[in-house]
């Protein structure tokens, strides 16, 4: 988990997709991605599951460079339910600066569907389906695979904020 958190820190920015395990005891999922086209995961146990992973007491203090407010930048998807997803395993969640729905809505206010599907496929001419989680290796894959699409949005999004002026809209 060190050189998963020291190789985002260096890079200095990451986008976020958090999901919680469909089972109980099973944990939670944090997908990091990259600017350099890395997905990484970690998973963060409540200390009882026998699954691998880092438990939630150790993990907030490995994960608080990246997740904590340290100069890190951090893309999310849905920041209020994200944040409150990593505030139950104990997780700061002080460094996801920007949300990529959020954003999304600031820039086309007139819109109803701010869903991750849409915003990819109009704002990245991507087609992208969420799993269901029935297999366990095609959610974790899919889920690696929304952390990058968060990644490209918020690459793609930050920018057009900024030249709008917008940014005050998104504190």
């Amino acid at each position: 988990v060190k050189g998963i958190v020291n190789a985002i820190v260096r890079s200095g920015k990451y986008a976020l997709h958090a999901v919680e395990a469909p089972r109980e005891g099973g944990g939670l999922f944090l997908f990091f991605a990259g600017g350099d086209g890395q997905v990484s995961c970690v998973t963060v146990t409540d200390g009882e599951a026998q699954e691998p992973g880092v438990p939630k007491e150790a993990a907030s203090a490995l994960l608080a460079p990246l997740l904590g407010r340290s100069g890190c930048f951090g893309y999310v998807y849905d920041l209020k339910t994200t944040g409150a997803l990593l505030r139950s395993y104990e997780l700061p969640d002080a460094g996801l600066q920007f949300d990529v729905l959020l954003a999304a809505f600031v820039l086309e206010t007139d819109k109803k569907d701010y869903s991750l599907s849409r915003l990819a496929q109009v704002w990245l001419g991507l087609n992208i389906e969420r799993s269901n989680g029935s297999d366990e290796q095609g959610a974790a894959a899919g889920s690696g695979k929304i952390a990058r699409v968060i990644w490209d949005l918020g690459e793609r999004l930050k920018p057009l904020v900024e030249e709008e002026d917008l940014g005050l809209l998104l504190e």
